[in-house]
């Protein structure tokens, strides 16, 4: 028997299921990852050519079957970038995610 890791995320966070037209799976607010992040500062991500406002941005993390011999998935993770009324789904890793965050959360120097 293996022991639960507990990984806390923010208590206005819901857990939430949507299927897409493709059979791909959203899911959002898992405890590995809330259904949106806040970002408190201009903040940059990989792929990004300049720096975003800041704001609450949705997250969606899309789950799609692989066809192989039992189960597996292949895991994407988008951050939906609203700026001048249009929306940008900017796809990023969780490591990047969470070094924005951390970044952003740093106290001001």
């Amino acid at each position: 028997m293996t022991a639960s890791k507990i990984i806390p995320f923010p208590s206005h966070a819901r857990p939430r299921l949507v299927a897409d037209a493709t059979a791909a799976v959203r899911v959002a607010g898992s405890p590995e990852m809330p259904p949106d992040v806040t970002f408190r500062r201009p903040f940059v991500l990989p792929g990004m050519d300049a720096p975003h406002a800041p704001g609450t941005f949705e997250l969606r993390r899309t789950r799609e079957p692989l066809n192989v011999m039992g189960e597996a998935y292949l895991i994407t993770t988008r951050i939906m970038l609203s700026a001048a009324g249009s929306i940008e789904a900017h796809e990023v890793t969780s490591a990047d995610l969470e070094a924005a965050i951390a970044l952003d959360l740093a106290p001001e120097t």
